[in-house]
């Protein structure tokens, strides 16, 4: 009996301990909670950026602004484009507006193919199909697939169909595919900043086509000076860059500086569809005519959103029109000795200018200014052998003659 009292006693004894651990101190198989692992900065910090990217996307929608600031002892040239962005159906809504102040440098006006003033332009974007609105109201589709002619003669247009956001050409490209070297910096308002260098062929695109001088190689461009600041959720708030290093590379007059800024902002908000329904939509390849194919004596106009005259919309003379053609140039030369593509314009201007005396004044008549023409086209030029051993070279092209109208 007494023994069983005290197997009794024990049994309690032990069942008190337990219960006393239990009430003032952890289970022996508790652990430390551990932080959530958040999208992008738990990422490594070179994946960062990249994670970002894909975080941004995850919003759904955004409102965005892009900005492109020129600097010259004649004033800033702005190209600004505003719009929002549908992520998940690859669709975007914008209006660019391009303002060139008088004086300055021409060789990057041509680079615009835009001339002093302002201009406003609407684009959409669907997938890989770029539309444009025209000042009627409609909107001409420019299709991914199409000839070559075409494909070439609509330039860079295509680009605004973006591969890392549906809007492309902007500093979203650039940023999203960098890799950081150093942490970001925490700003007052907890933004995350961070400062890095990314090679100069990755900010290149972003440019319009300038051209380079003579023995200089644009591939020695210095990196360029990126800034990419996230919010605490590790989307993209804004970031910018300093393109003034590619200045010094292309023939760029008297521009002294060059400077690009993006924000993000309206993370989530409704955006209307790209192109309204029911609005009327052309397919741009048919209803648009390469330049070097209007016949002389025929009118056109030029609303065609890409700031260039490479492609045109026939119309009756009668109708309003902003260009006339007075001729066709087709060259085919062989000349001793070192010739370029621009000796090949020089050719087809001075046949044009040739033309311009030889036809009907009622074609030219209307020329704005009055008495210039213009030439359109473009050329290529080649040898077979040494040029210092006496090889020729081969110059050939097509080339529109016409006068500006409006």
């Amino acid at each position: 009996m007494r023994i069983r009292a005290c197997v009794v006693l024990t049994a309690a004894l032990l069942l008190g301990a337990v219960g006393c651990d239990d009430a003032t101190g952890p289970k022996p198989d508790a652990r430390p909670t551990a932080p959530p692992r958040h999208p992008v900065y738990s990422e490594r910090l070179a994946d960062q950026l990249v994670a970002a990217g894909k975080t941004t996307k995850a919003a759904g929608t955004a409102r965005f602004t892009s900005t492109f600031t020129w600097d010259s002892p004649a004033g800033k040239l702005v190209d600004t484009t505003t719009g929002d962005q549908s992520f998940g159906s690859a669709t975007a809504h914008a209006t660019r507006t391009l303002t060139i102040p008088k004086g300055f440098p021409e060789t990057v006006q041509h680079a615009y193919a835009d001339n002093p003033g302002s201009t406003r332009r609407t684009y959409a974007v669907q997938d890989t199909d770029v539309f444009y609105r025209t000042k009627q109201g409609g909107w001409l589709r420019y299709p991914s697939d199409s000839t070559w002619d075409f494909a070439w003669a609509k330039g860079d247009l295509a680009d605004l169909a973006g591969t890392i956001t549906p809007y492309g050409g902007t500093l979203a490209d650039v940023a999203f595919a960098s890799f950081p070297t150093a942490p970001p910096k925490t700003l007052a308002d907890g933004t995350r900043r961070y400062s890095l260098k990314v090679p100069s062929g990755n900010v290149s695109p972003l440019l319009p086509h300038l051209e380079s001088p003579a023995g200089k190689d644009s591939r020695r461009v210095p990196e360029i000076p990126l800034t990419v600041d996230l919010d605490k959720n590790g989307r993209l708030v804004r970031s910018t860059a300093d393109l003034t290093a590619f200045l010094k590379e292309f023939d760029v007059g008297k521009a002294t500086s060059l400077r690009a800024e993006l924000t993000f902002t309206g993370y989530g908000t409704p955006v209307a569809a790209a192109v309204p329904q029911g609005q009327k939509t052309e397919d741009a390849s048919k209803a648009l005519t390469l330049l070097t194919q209007v016949e002389p004596g025929d009118c056109a106009v030029t609303d065609n959103g890409l700031g260039t005259w490479a492609l045109v919309r026939r119309t009756d003379c009668g109708d309003p029109h902003d260009l006339r053609v007075f001729g066709q140039v087709t060259l085919e030369e062989s000349h001793k000795g070192t010739l370029t593509e621009d000796d090949g314009y020089d050719m087809a201007m001075d046949r044009c200018g040739d033309k311009y005396d030889a036809v009907p004044q009622s074609w030219v008549a209307e020329a704005l200014p009055s008495g210039y023409y213009y030439t359109n086209g473009t050329g290529s030029a080649g040898s077979d052998g040494n040029i210092q051993d006496g090889a020729s070279t081969r110059v050939h092209g097509k080339y529109t003659c016409y006068v500006r109208t409006s």
